[in-house]
């Protein structure tokens, strides 16, 4: 039997990679109102995908492992009881029993928030919810961390975390192999990445109404700098003792951001002087995306 739900993605809507929608995508539950019009979806259930018995999951995973685990003895050479046979044997068919159960999710991103759902056991199980709605959110903070070993890429860790105003945090993490490159299609990274592109549009209106009444845009941190703030022209460096320090962008000598830290270099300010030299980590500044984009907007000053 060919399962078919009842939500189908309407024209315009991408994946969270921005392909094409492949047909066959299954979205087992749709995306709910609270995230308004919906910008981006995907699934890893199709609809000829059904769930496996669990008493085929049994059998399968009692032969295999028992293949294994026959198959391990006989390379002992020996007729007496192998323990290490065994146990191989029975970690095998537990891993296959385990990855064999009917689990699966989708996601949307919409224009007011997020949603992943998360379907287990049959199609007619009730999904779990991980929601979250922009307006319910304060700041998100992103890191990101390449991780070498003896000078050989071994992937990079992300974590998106975004500040619940009541609640708890809502966070998306995981890890992808793509040194230089973004991860390939499908990859969860993509559906963390446009949630803040459309988290950082969603802020944009509230970004003009700061400029207009106070001139620039502020974003908090801890250390030092307290804060950066942005305007049309200049930022302004609050440092540790809640002092602004304002520098014209024609005035800054270098502008750079490498490792994930941004830096920010006054024209006279001296190699062996602390003055007029400004860092901080992408990670530590909240909403970061945003923080490019205004930059950009207002300064000039633009990064890939």
């Amino acid at each position: 039997m060919i399962y078919q739900s009842n939500w189908m993605p309407h024209e315009g809507i991408v994946t969270h990679a921005g392909g094409q929608i492949p047909s066959n995508m299954d979205f087992f539950a749709p995306p709910p109102i609270e995230i308004g019009s919906i910008l981006s979806a995907e699934s890893n259930l199709t609809h000829s995908k059904q769930p496996i018995p669990i008493s085929a999951r049994i059998s399968l995973s009692l032969i295999v492992g028992g293949l294994f685990a026959y198959g391990i003895r006989y390379m002992s050479k020996t007729d007496e009881v192998n323990i290490i046979a065994i146990a191989t044997g029975a970690i095998v068919g537990l891993i296959l029993y385990l990855i064999t159960e009917f689990r699966y999710s989708c996601s949307y991103v919409g224009e007011q928030g997020i949603v992943k759902l998360f379907i287990k056991g049959s199609r007619t199980a009730i999904p779990k919810k991980q929601q979250l709605c922009f307006k319910d959110a304060s700041n998100l903070y992103v890191t990101q961390i390449r991780n070498y070993v003896n000078g050989i890429y071994a992937g990079t860790a992300y974590t998106y975390r975004w500040k619940h105003i009541s609640g708890k945090d809502y966070c998306l993490n995981g890890q992808y192999h793509a040194e230089k490159k973004v991860p390939k299609d499908g990859d969860n990274w993509h559906f963390a990445n446009t949630a803040e592109r459309v988290w950082s549009i969603y802020l944009l209106e509230s970004v003009n109404e700061k400029l207009n009444s106070l001139g620039y845009v502020e974003f908090p941190m801890t250390g030092n700098p307290k804060a950066v703030r942005i305007g049309r022209g200049f930022m302004e460096f609050v440092t540790k003792n809640k002092e602004p320090q304002r520098v014209a962008v024609t005035e800054m000598k270098d502008i750079t951001l490498g490792g994930g830290v941004f830096q920010f270099k006054h024209q006279d300010a001296k190699w062996w002087s602390g003055k007029g030299k400004y860092s901080f980590t992408y990670s530590n500044i909240p909403n970061a995306r945003l923080f490019l984009i205004v930059l950009e907007s207002l300064t000039g000053i633009r990064w890939q």
